[in-house]
């Protein structure tokens, strides 16, 4: 019985160390993936968006005879590329999956540890002793 206990938290102790295994070098890293492809989309928006008004200033102001800016027409149609969800979709899907996974190992691991130290205690005599 006392081996089946010792193994119980030795395997609790090692879902545990998987866990923080698994959030430092696995969900970090994804999690970062994820946030530089929302930083990407947004400063993409904001640059085709910069280059449009600058674009638009520049018609609209004829006597500015040197151009502080010259647009290029083919930048503006990333914004549609700009739009598209698909990857970051996967990278987000993939962040929380390894979000739940590590949450789950984790409290598996902490259960079989208390639990493996709750049956190592010995019971109390009915005296109090």
């Amino acid at each position: 019985m006392k081996t089946k206990i010792e193994m119980m938290e030795l395997a609790g102790l090692i879902l545990i160390l998987l866990s923080v295994f698994i959030k430092f070098f696995v969900l970090t890293p994804s999690r970062d993936i994820t946030n530089d492809a929302v930083r990407y989309k947004i400063e993409n928006k904001i640059d085709i968006v910069y280059s449009i008004v600058r674009d638009n200033y520049q018609k609209l102001h004829p006597e500015v005879k040197e151009p502080y800016f010259k647009a290029n027409p083919e930048l503006f149609g990333n914004y549609k590329y700009a739009e598209q969800d698909s990857e970051f979709m996967s990278t987000a899907k993939q962040t929380r999956a390894f979000h739940i996974l590590v949450e789950i190992i984790f409290i598996l691991g902490s259960l079989a540890s208390i639990g493996a130290k709750c049956f190592s205690i010995p019971p109390r005599s009915a005296n109090g002793g």
